[in-house]
Formats: C-alpha cells, sequence, structure tokens
C-alpha cells in the first residue's frame, strides 16, 4: 500500500510540474461582479480523438475533437460541453445549453468574455445581441485578458491526464488516451465539489463538503473485489460513494 501511494503520488506530480510563476506587478481588476453577470468562454482542441459512447445500436465513427467550458466570473462553476468540431453550430448548441442549464437554476447569463476566433462571427454576435447579453474580447495577443477561462483548461487537461496515465498504469487493457472526454468531465466534476464548498452549499449558504467520492471509471469503482487483470470479465457502473446519504449532490448554477 505505502509503494502505491508512492506511485500515484509520483505520477500526480509529474503530470502536472510546471515552470514557476514569476511574480507580476499587474493589478488586477477591483470591479465586483453578480451571479450571472459575466461567463468567461474558451475552447480546447484534442489531436486525440475522443470515443462517443453508445449505450445500444452500432458504435459511431464519429469522434469528440474539442471541447467548450462555461466559467461563471463569481463563483468558478464550470460546465464542459463536448463537441466534435469546432463549428459554429455546435457552438451555439452549446451556448444554449449553458444558458438553459443556468435559467433552470435561478440565473440569467447576461454576459460573456471570449478570445476571438469561432467567438467573433457574426452569428455568436447576432445571439447575443438578441439575448440582450453583452460581450467583450480579448485584444491582439492578450489571452490573459481570458485568463479564467484559460486557467480552468489548464487545470482541466493537468487533472484529466494524470487521471488516464494513473488509470492506464493499473488496467492498460482497458484504459486508453481516447477516453479524455470522460476524463475531463470527471475532472470539472471534482473542481466544482471540491473548492471548499459545494455547490448546493453556495446557493443554500450552508457548509456541506464532499470528503470521499469514488470517480466514474475507476477500478475500485466499477468492480467487487480485486482489481481485474484484464479488460474481460463482469462491469457493474455504479455511482460515486458522497457523504450525503450515497446521493450525488445538485449540479445547481450559482
Amino acid at each position: 500500500m505505502h509503494n502505491a501511494n508512492v506511485h500515484g503520488m509520483y505520477i500526480c506530480k509529474s503530470q502536472k510540474e510546471t515552470m514557476e510563476k514569476k511574480p507580476s506587478n499587474k493589478n488586477k481588476s477591483s470591479k465586483t461582479y453578480i451571479r450571472g453577470e459575466l461567463t468567461c468562454v474558451d475552447q480546447m482542441e484534442s489531436s486525440t480523438p475522443g470515443l462517443i459512447a453508445h449505450m445500444k445500436g452500432t458504435p459511431t465513427r464519429e469522434r469528440y475533437r474539442c471541447a467548450t467550458i462555461f466559467v461563471d466570473r463569481v463563483t468558478d462553476f464550470t460546465v464542459v460541453f463536448l463537441q466534435r468540431s469546432t463549428s459554429i453550430q455546435e457552438t451555439l448548441e452549446a451556448k444554449r445549453t449553458w444558458e438553459d442549464f443556468a435559467n433552470q437554476n435561478g440565473t440569467e447569463v447576461r454576459g460573456y468574455q471570449t478570445d476571438n476566433g469561432i467567438f467573433s462571427t457574426q452569428a455568436w454576435k447576432e445571439k447575443c445581441i438578441r439575448a440582450g447579453q453583452n460581450f467583450t474580447y480579448c485584444g491582439v495577443s492578450s489571452h490573459h485578458q481570458n485568463g479564467k477561462a484559460e486557467r480552468k483548461i489548464r487545470e482541466l487537461q493537468d487533472m484529466a491526464r494524470t487521471m488516464i496515465v494513473h488509470a492506464t498504469i493499473h488496467w492498460p487493457d482497458a484504459i486508453t488516451p481516447h477516453l479524455w472526454p470522460y476524463a475531463i468531465h470527471m475532472a470539472a466534476e471534482a473542481l466544482n465539489n471540491t473548492l471548499g464548498k459545494t455547490v448546493n452549499s453556495i446557493r443554500h449558504h450552508t457548509k456541506h463538503t464532499v470528503t470521499r467520492t469514488l470517480n466514474r471509471g475507476c477500478v475500485t469503482n466499477t468492480h467487487s473485489g480485486a482489481p481485474p487483470t484484464s479488460s474481460r470479465g463482469s462491469y457493474k457502473a455504479r455511482k460515486p460513494y458522497l457523504t450525503n446519504g450515497g446521493q450525488d449532490p445538485e449540479w445547481e448554477f450559482t
């Protein structure tokens, strides 16, 4: 067990090491935002095609190629939408889904902060104008102006890469890099629920911290008894165990 812990710590450290950040003298914005006033958006692309899950029927040959990340400026709540391409059609569908999700949880999305690229198209601008939403863009070579989304993408990538490397070592017959879409989702769920307070606690002003959870896909969570030595055998998916009665907390936008 000791060796396993050391091994796991090495994987985590090796996949998240970066250069030390130099101190910055730039003053941070002192503006105070309210919930839903500003959503930071960015897209991440992957050179490794991601598998699209199918519960029945013939598996599709299509693959996930990118994802759009929405981050609330106030609460840091993050939602990931997987996409087959960076086309404006899929990006607008992700935008609509994000806004529907926010509205269902009592929050109106009032503005967006994005890079240029696909977000500078006329279709994106028209959708925002029709919805009465503000939208701002980063300057040329000034991606730090959308640092909230940029930083979140980096965190998600580091966590997803670490998960896949660790899972591949323990279950090489079943885990491949092509499962990155689900590792990204798992990373977003972990960040949303381990920032000191769960999303529910922020909205209801109560203290509720997740102290133990088994992520979907890990060997401990999906198999009873000893970990399997091959990808063959019975498989039974289970929900993560949480301290609030063994049920997943609702994902509520705050």
